[in-house]
């Protein structure tokens, strides 16, 4: 379940700009891990599939990781080899593999975010966005652990539309995402964005959910606080 991820530019609007000075309020990282994380992570690696073609890890036929990263996994050199034009780049980029190490997390949240199942057409025009901000610079002399390298300032479901200067871009991979869902049986797929403004970059994973999916009863934003405590803790499972 490791993020499919994509590098785009940043072009930061007034009001995002305003989310990311509340930087300053970035509390430095935690020196030991969080007693409810399980560096084992059983519950993401149980969902590892190919990060190319989707295959499940299996024991008759076990994953391999990528060597420059150490969390991407592929079913054979041939997925990996297709790959890694668009994994090269990122593959050593500390964001991506803080997404990565919090998908699992990223993916509930995101699902209890979005109303899929009474607005399935949410998936198509909304796109959930987390605001980041590098918690390596603002503190260089903390250990930081992958888990912990980044700190959740806001996170918000928005429009498209209004997603920056990068709206065309997002729309053409939204429903690009939307119809590789489908051909493999899924309803759909949500978009998150994780965007990192001091070091101008933003990461994209899509979210693939089933004609099944459930709507949370909290009208609220209980989604939003369950991705702040898990992603600003360090918090894996």
């Amino acid at each position: 379940m490791d993020p499919i991820v994509k590098l785009l530019p940043v072009s930061l609007s007034a009001e995002a700009t305003a989310v990311l000075l509340s930087a300053g309020k970035v509390p430095p990282p935690p020196r030991y891990r969080h007693p409810a994380s399980d560096p084992a992570e059983p519950m993401r690696r149980q969902l590892d599939q190919c990060s190319e073609c989707f295959v499940s890890h299996t024991v008759s036929r076990p994953l391999k990781k990528c060597t420059g990263c150490l969390i991407a996994k592929y079913c054979g050199r041939e997925c990996q080899k297709k790959a890694w034009p668009a994994h090269k780049p990122i593959s050593t980029e500390a964001l991506w593999k803080f997404v990565a190490k919090h998908q699992l997390t990223i993916a509930r949240t995101a699902l209890e975010a979005f109303k899929l199942q009474s607005r399935p057409q949410q998936a198509l025009h909304n796109v959930l966005v987390i605001y980041v901000t590098d918690r390596r610079h603002l503190f260089p002399g903390s250990r930081v652990h992958r888990e912990t390298a980044f700190y959740v300032t806001d996170a918000n479901v928005r429009d498209i539309g209004n997603v920056e200067s990068i709206k065309d871009m997002l729309q053409d991979e939204v429903v690009r995402i939307n119809m590789e869902a489908r051909k493999k049986g899924y309803k759909g797929s949500v978009f998150v964005l994780v965007l990192c403004g001091n070091l101008r970059i933003s990461i994209n994973t899509p979210i693939d959910f089933k004609y099944d999916v459930r709507e949370t009863d909290d009208a609220g934003d209980g989604w939003k606080q369950t991705l702040f405590t898990y992603l600003n803790n360090g918090i894996v499972v």
